[in-house]
């Protein structure tokens, strides 16, 4: 699905980032470009927010367990069935690494 949209757009297309699912896995994706960034944070509650924009969410930093932003081409994934969250991703040849 990726590789499609990055084939039927030209690079000065966006900013934008894409948000996806198969039903077993979630993900984000930063454009090519990432002229706009897109930050997430991962609380120890379970939450996981992401957006172009701080402070989406207020959380009590003691819950906090990383900030962080994704570069140009960059993907956030998580595994729906485990949890696991594999953060800045980077796309190869059709599949996520």
């Amino acid at each position: 699905m990726i590789d499609r949209a990055s084939r039927d757009y030209e690079p000065w297309d966006g900013p934008a980032a894409l948000v996806f699912s198969d039903g077993l896995m979630l993900g984000a994706k930063l454009d090519r470009n990432g002229l706009r960034p897109m930050r997430y944070t991962r609380t120890s509650t379970g939450w996981l927010v992401a957006g172009s924009e701080t402070g989406l969410a207020d959380f009590d930093e003691k819950h906090i367990i990383d900030r962080q932003r994704l570069g140009p081409g960059e993907a956030l994934l998580v595994d729906l069935a485990s949890g696991k969250v594999f953060p800045r991703a980077l796309t190869c040849e059709g599949q996520m690494a």
